[in-house]
């Protein structure tokens, strides 16, 4: 296989840290995040920025997630992106919500679900019919693996757990 450089696609409208991904077939979701501006301190951010895969754009603030936090893990069904957990830097608190925003519509996200515990900075992953989020920090590192199903409510249950205690694993990666 061949081997080349990376190439600039497009900016995002808010540059921020420790924020999750989420995709469709079409575009790309930025979520959450820290950032600085300025500030001697960090910012905790609620955006959900949208980029275009077909073309080099800056992304759009196209909609909100339910609170400002960083430290975000991020999954996506065929039709919604999800946003589980994270910290909160001007509350000093973790949380284990699960928002879920459409693909299809820029409309603010909704409180859709609890995980089973709090966690902030999880790795997460996908699978067609489930998300799974592991690891993170609340606050000691921890190893637990949740996972709810897309077609429901329900809260996220407990199912395993890493082999170690572990935090700042990557996201969205589909199983």
């Amino acid at each position: 296989s061949a081997t080349a450089d990376s190439t600039d696609h497009g900016d995002l409208s808010q540059g921020v840290q420790a924020a999750c991904g989420s995709s469709s077939g079409t575009h790309g979701y930025v979520t959450g995040g820290g950032y600085k501006n300025g500030n001697p301190s960090v910012l905790d951010s609620n955006q959900i920025q949208k980029f275009a895969f077909a073309n080099n754009t800056t992304a759009t603030d196209s909609a909100d997630i339910t609170d400002n936090r960083s430290g975000v893990g991020g999954a996506s069904s065929s039709t919604d992106g999800y946003v589980m957990g994270g910290y909160n830097y001007q509350g000093g608190n973790y949380t284990n919500t699960v928002d879920k925003f459409s693909f299809a519509s820029s409309t603010n996200s909704t409180d859709q679900r609890d995980l089973s515990s709090t966690t902030g900075w999880p790795g997460a992953s996908s699978s067609t019919t489930h998300a799974y989020c592991h690891g993170g920090e609340a606050p000691s590192f921890i190893n637990v693996i949740q996972k709810f199903a897309y077609a429901n409510s329900s809260n996220g249950t407990d199912v395993g757990d890493l082999s170690t205690n572990r935090m700042y694993l990557p996201d969205d990666i589909q199983i």
